[in-house]
């Protein structure tokens, strides 16, 4: 799951806990740990991605810096996607 959620995970607020929290619940981890939005004064990461560990077995988060927005754009590359499992029969 990626996306704007409006709530700085930089820091560790009580909406942000409450956000990890509820996506940990179905096995989705926060994965995004630098600033997606800069200024001269601050640094923010509002932009975040939650995969699931289980099914994803390597993975890289790039930041790509736009001139559209206040806020880089984040580049997920997936490297090992995990199907589910066959079960074999064996009599």
């Amino acid at each position: 799951m990626c996306g704007d959620l409006n709530a700085n995970f930089l820091i560790g607020s009580n909406i942000t806990l409450q956000s990890v929290l509820l996506l940990q619940s179905y096995n989705m981890f926060h994965t995004v740990d630098f600033p997606t939005g800069t200024s001269s004064v601050s640094s923010t990461a509002t932009d975040v991605i939650f995969i699931d560990y289980s099914r994803i077995n390597s993975f890289k988060i790039l930041s790509v810096i736009n001139d559209l927005a206040d806020q880089d754009a984040l580049f997920l590359v997936i490297n090992n996607i995990l199907g589910p499992q066959k079960h074999v029969r064996t009599e």
